[in-house]
């Protein structure tokens, strides 16, 4: 997810999950240690951050 945050930012947690080689479920649970209620709310940091490195507002 650091090395490619586009993928972070637009990706499904399944998908993510698949290209790292674990489960989904794994997936959503380092979501939850990292302090995130939902993936939803991870890939909106990496959103954010995204649009930030391009200059995007919204």
């Amino acid at each position: 997810m650091l090395e490619q945050p586009g993928c972070a930012a637009f990706d499904s947690a399944g998908s993510i999950a698949h290209g790292c080689g674990v489960s989904q479920s794994t997936a959503l649970r380092l979501t939850r240690l990292l302090g995130f209620r939902s993936y939803r709310d991870l890939r909106r940091l990496f959103q954010d951050e995204v649009k930030l490195h391009f200059g995007v507002r919204a």
